[in-house]
């Protein structure tokens, strides 16, 4: 597994390299040098990043890398709540408050090691992103931007402007995730945003949603009529 150290202070970085060594992993790189770090990262891909909030200019450094499916350790030198919540808009990250015991870090990485080999290998939901793999790297796409799903089985399709991008999960089961609680299923085989109906034909079973027409199924009719906020024929 691939680690990097971004540590300002070399005393501090060179501890936290004892513990990972005697933890059993291998040091990709330490830096301490803040305009080295991008470029270092766009090279090398590592899987892990520790970092810290040893100066006024640590969320600057790091804001880049929210949106990255990079794994991030922060060690801070006391508890402190400001920097706990920047970590955790990160989307893997740990908060972990340094002296710690070294079997602390162990730990973290030995779940960090875990966790990159099953991400790397699905699709992973956080929030309102879904991590996409898409020619060997993973995108972070906002469900609020996808257009429409289509399903084929245990797979489902998603469209965002011209891309589109394959996950496996069939779509019943991608919009049971609350993440997903935003789009409405109109057919076996499409979803749209819930907010983006724009019109509908009952005569010929189809609806317009962000310029485009879709079929919609009988089974769909009761939920679609509740979201346009028209009367149920029942």
């Amino acid at each position: 597994m691939k680690v990097i150290i971004a540590l300002n202070t070399p005393l501090l970085a060179d501890k936290i390299q004892d513990y990972i060594v005697q933890c059993g992993h291998s040091i990709s790189y330490q830096i301490t040098e803040e305009d080295s770090l991008a470029d270092f990262i766009d090279l090398n891909e590592p899987d892990v990043l520790i970092s810290s909030f040893d100066d006024a200019g640590e969320y600057t450094r790091l804001e880049p890398y929210m949106d990255r499916f990079l794994p991030v350790i922060f060690i801070d030198t006391q508890e402190n709540r400001d920097h706990y919540e920047f970590s955790s808009k990160f989307s893997v990250s740990r908060y972990i408050v340094y002296p710690f015991p070294m079997l602390s870090l162990k730990s973290i990485l030995d779940e960090l090691e875990d966790g990159v080999h099953h991400l790397y290998s699905h699709n992973y939901v956080k929030g309102r992103y879904i991590f996409v793999r898409h020619n060997n790297e993973f995108e972070k796409i906002n469900i609020a931007d996808i257009d429409y799903l289509y399903s084929e089985g245990n797979y489902t399709n998603i469209f965002v402007g011209n891309e589109k991008y394959v996950v496996k999960y069939s779509l019943s089961k991608l919009l049971a995730l609350s993440n997903f609680d935003i789009m409405i299923r109109i057919h076996r085989n499409h979803a749209v945003q819930k907010l983006d109906i724009e019109k509908l034909n009952f005569s010929n079973r189809t609806l317009i949603a962000r310029d485009t027409t879709f079929p919609f199924g009988r089974t769909y009719t009761k939920a679609i009529r509740r979201i346009m906020n028209l009367p149920s024929r029942d």
